[in-house]
């Protein structure tokens, strides 16, 4: 009798967690969404759009005065088929201008490149895929001479970068906080690659990661040259 009065009240704490915690705000409580499918921290006006049709996994109290963080997988998102066109209405278009500065310090201007390939990486360090081509990506990036400039505009700050890529090579122009650009091409998922030709067109556009589109990034680099 003991255990099963024991396992009921388990049973109803789980429920009352779990739906207490889809039904408040991060105002509320004070903490931070962090995403357990890809460690993403979650904003508050993203939260609010799918509130209640998350999976609730842990709540973690913050230590010292910091903010508490609940772990949650947010609903499953399908890709829109007008965010799929709107990408793939950009080939045969011209290049979007620019001007940022990478890690380095090095500045990249579009009306200066006319005349090189420009690849496009469209990234942030806690995307599984993205992570996982990165190896890829800098073979590719050692492969070609200074006609091809290799850009990998990421949504994380400096702090952050500088922590991953202590850890991770990457071949790439890194350019921090690059948000902006990502709304500039209407980026919607990631990793996203986009080519420019040597004549400011964009020649090419990907979303994902997938057994050929390394391959086919390549082959679309060379078409572009």
């Amino acid at each position: 009798m003991f255990h099963k009065r024991k396992l009921m009240l388990i049973t109803l704490l789980v429920f009352f967690f779990s739906v207490s915690y889809s039904q408040i705000s991060i105002v509320e409580v004070k903490a931070v969404y962090k995403s357990k499918t890809d460690g993403r921290i979650i904003p508050e006006s993203e939260f609010q759009t799918y509130r209640g049709r998350h999976i609730f996994h842990k709540y973690i109290k913050g230590k010292n005065g910091a903010q508490d963080t609940i772990i949650i997988t947010p609903p499953k998102v399908n890709l829109n088929k007008t965010n799929k066109e709107t990408l793939l209405s950009l080939v045969g278009q011209s290049l979007k201008p620019f001007k940022v500065t990478d890690l380095y310090g090095n500045t990249y201007d579009s009306n200066k490149l006319k005349g090189k390939t420009i690849v496009m990486n469209f990234w942030f360090v806690a995307c599984p895929p993205c992570i996982q081509e990165i190896p890829e990506l800098n073979k590719l990036a050692e492969s070609y001479n200074s006609n091809v400039v290799f850009i990998a505009f990421a949504k994380d700050t400096e702090v952050l970068l500088g922590k991953f890529l202590s850890k991770t090579r990457f071949e790439y122009n890194i350019i921090p906080n690059a948000g902006n650009i990502s709304k500039l091409y209407n980026i919607y998922a990631y990793p996203t690659h986009i080519v420019i030709d040597k004549h400011g067109q964009i020649s090419y556009t990907s979303v994902g990661l997938n057994k050929n589109s390394l391959e086919q990034l390549e082959t679309e680099i060379t078409n572009a040259l």
